[in-house]
């Protein structure tokens, strides 16, 4: 290997700490969301219970396999702005 050249395996680990910090970010961003949704820390029987929003959420979140939105505010006023014919 020349000086200043970087390993493969190097460029890898980076790639993959960037997509770990990323999924972290989606995931606290969904649990975070869907507490404020339901008004309560997400549990099985509230899960049960308030299904339709969890899918609404969950779906102003990720759109067509993409993230669309992260910010708290914008999903919840996102969520407002669907009929209940959608869910």
């Amino acid at each position: 290997m020349r000086q200043g050249q970087i390993p493969q395996h190097a460029e890898f680990l980076r790639a993959c700490g960037k997509s770990n910090s990323r999924l972290s970010e989606v995931i606290y961003v969904i649990t975070s969301t869907v507490r404020d949704a339901c008004g309560k820390p997400p549990s099985e029987r509230l899960f049960l219970d308030k299904y339709g929003n969890f899918c609404l959420c969950l779906d102003e979140i990720v759109s067509k396999g993409l993230l669309e939105n992260t910010e708290k505010d914008r999903i919840t006023r996102l969520m407002r702005l669907k009929p209940p014919s959608e869910f």
